[in-house]
């Protein structure tokens, strides 16, 4: 890793007020990394289902690992808090439907109360390796 080469995602279209995005940047590229900040669904993608949460937020990260020059696909780790643990398998359900072959490393925390996003019940963050600039 190169000392300074360090390139923040900004994310306009997903920290708007009620998106789903937790940071001001959408993720941090280090090469060869892409640090993917957490996600949540966008308000009409919460409740109940939590496979529609997590299709909403899988498509937020493919976004962000596309304008970081990588991929999901290029994964090496997702971690996944849930308030739910009924919900871990719809997160595993929902993650191998989108990297379906040499699948990263995956880690799901429940967490004892609802997440701090009022109505969302899944997180995701995630690593990616995007190979040197």
């Amino acid at each position: 890793m190169r000392s300074g080469n360090r390139d923040p995602l900004p994310s306009p279209n997903l920290i708007r007020e009620g998106r789903g995005c937790l940071t001001p940047s959408a993720g941090v590229r280090v090469d060869p990394l892409l640090w993917l900040s957490g996600a949540v669904a966008d308000p009409e993608a919460r409740g109940d289902s939590a496979p529609r949460e997590l299709d909403n937020i899988v498509g937020k990260l493919e976004a962000v690992c596309r304008s970081g020059g990588t991929t999901l696909a290029s994964a090496l780790r997702i971690r996944a808090i849930i308030s739910r643990p009924s919900d871990a398998p719809a997160v595993y359900a929902a993650l191998r439907r989108a990297i379906p072959s040499q699948p990263p490393v995956v880690s799901v925390i429940v967490a004892p109360v609802p997440l701090h996003v009022p109505g969302c019940s899944v997180m995701l963050d995630a690593v990616a390796y995007v190979g040197e600039a």
